[in-house]
């Protein structure tokens, strides 16, 4: 629980992370490097234990002078981690991250808040939900094109609760 004071304050997300492994939280010591220690997993190892600070995962290089992270994902998902949550009152998207990742090809894509949470990737024209991340499949082979008009005159919150849930900020696991 203070953990989660800790976070509440302002700007402290910038200086504060979770260890991906213990899950304690941890301060950056020095913003001119990604690599940040996590002294209770070193403690627990019997040797030092580091992670990358943008994208979370383990950092393998030992050498101290390393500054960039050997995760090709890294910027895409400290960017992932680090998106404003969407706080439009009524939007069936309200909660979500601002940022999403296309499930299928890693494209970054956003909602405008407004309308239904189907959205279309950009780059490979994968329709998903952005609540869910689902991929949206057309119930008939003949339909060419999804009728967002049928979710005109819904109150998003209740429908979308009840039938959606919100996944979790994405984690990217190798190559799309």
């Amino acid at each position: 629980m203070l953990e989660a004071q800790i976070l509440a304050q302002e700007g402290a997300r910038s200086s504060y992370r979770q260890c991906p492994r213990s899950q304690h939280l941890i301060q950056r010591l020095d913003p001119s490097t990604l690599r940040t220690p996590c002294l209770p997993c070193s403690q627990r190892a019997g040797g030092l234990y580091c992670f990358c600070w943008g994208c979370r995962m383990d950092w393998k290089d030992p050498s101290p002078q390393e500054k960039s992270c050997p995760n090709p994902q890294c910027p895409l998902q400290a960017v992932l981690y680090d998106a404003p949550e969407i706080h439009t009152p009524g939007s069936s998207v309200h909660g979500c991250p601002s940022l999403r990742a296309c499930p299928k090809c890693h494209t970054l894509v956003t909602h405008t808040g407004v309308g239904c949470p189907l959205v279309e990737c950009p780059e490979c024209w994968t329709e998903f939900c952005y609540r869910c991340l689902g991929e949206h499949l057309e119930e008939d082979a003949d339909e060419t094109e999804w009728e967002h008009d049928e979710y005109e005159g819904l109150d998003y919150d209740n429908y979308y609760e009840a039938n959606c849930s919100i996944a979790e900020r994405q984690e990217l696991k190798g190559s799309p």
